[in-house]
């Protein structure tokens, strides 16, 4: 079995912490819902 992580986990993983990085700039951290993060990314 491999261990290297597929390319479309590591992509996922990239877009949503974009997404958490923009939130921030607007919110506090306890305000983001995971909903948001995901719509927005």
């Amino acid at each position: 079995m491999s261990t290297t992580t597929d390319r479309r986990v590591k992509y996922t993983k990239m877009v949503l912490r974009e997404s958490l990085i923009k939130k921030l700039r607007d919110k506090p951290i306890a305000r983001i819902t995971i909903k948001e993060l995901c719509e927005d990314a």
